[in-house]
């Protein structure tokens, strides 16, 4: 759903909630409801100032496995229209521990951070009649609408980085798009690297265990509580 739409229908609820109470409210006065409509009309104007194009993360664990997913969007209200990579081109993301130090990938992972270059269906345009473009997912994205998504890519941090210690964590991502030049040639539009704070607990953690079968093999230990942290960058 576009951002616009979005808070359009927010905003315009609020307005038909309070509204519809002011006749229940005896002390409720003319220039309360004026006051509201002042703070709407701010609020519209603000939607409609232009915004670069910025990235937004958000962090999400879930309950009983050691997942802790990422999920990558962008959003933007401006003269720009960008087109979508391969999922796997489309961000690169880092891992530091509370001392500065990076955190390694895992070896041969392949889930994103490859190197950013037009494939077959951009550059012959035939990604605009895919069945994802036909339900409204085009790999075109034109900010002059708002367009833009909070959800376009994600994955598992523990999987993807060789965590071993519980601690604080900094995760960077930057997502990484394409506009056309003048010559119709694909250029890369990278966006400002995001970040947020990750806390790895114990029950985060995967543990190796030796099976009687011979190989080990991976299980989790304890319980995670479910949370949500969203951090964007503007």
């Amino acid at each position: 759903m576009k951002l616009l739409l979005l808070k359009t229908s927010i905003t315009t609820l609020l307005l038909f909630a309070i509204v519809d109470r002011l006749p229940a409210q005896t002390n409720s006065s003319h220039a309360d409801t004026e006051k509201f409509r002042i703070v709407i009309e701010q609020k519209r104007e603000e939607m409609q100032k232009e915004r670069p194009v910025y990235a937004i993360i958000g962090i999400e664990k879930q309950d009983h496995t050691p997942t802790i997913s990422c999920w990558v969007g962008v959003f933007g209200h401006t003269n720009v229209i960008a087109y979508k990579p391969l999922p796997e081109q489309a961000f690169d993301a880092h891992l530091f521990d509370q001392n500065g130090k990076e955190i390694s990938k895992v070896q041969f992972h392949h889930e994103f951070g490859q190197v950013l270059e037009p494939d077959k269906e951009l550059l012959d345009g035939s990604y605009a009649r895919s069945v994802d473009a036909m339900y409204g997912h085009s790999r075109k994205l034109d900010f002059k609408n708002w367009d833009g998504s909070n959800h376009y890519w994600d994955f598992d941090v523990m999987k993807s980085f060789r965590i071993k210690k519980t601690g604080e964590y900094r995760l960077q991502v930057q997502v990484r798009l394409f506009v056309q030049d003048t010559n119709g040639v694909f250029q890369p539009f990278l966006l400002t690297p995001v970040e947020t704070k990750l806390k790895i607990l114990e029950s985060d953690l995967y543990k190796d265990v030796t099976t009687n079968s011979g190989p080990a093999s991976t299980v989790f230990k304890g319980e995670n509580v479910s949370v949500l942290d969203i951090t964007q960058m503007i």
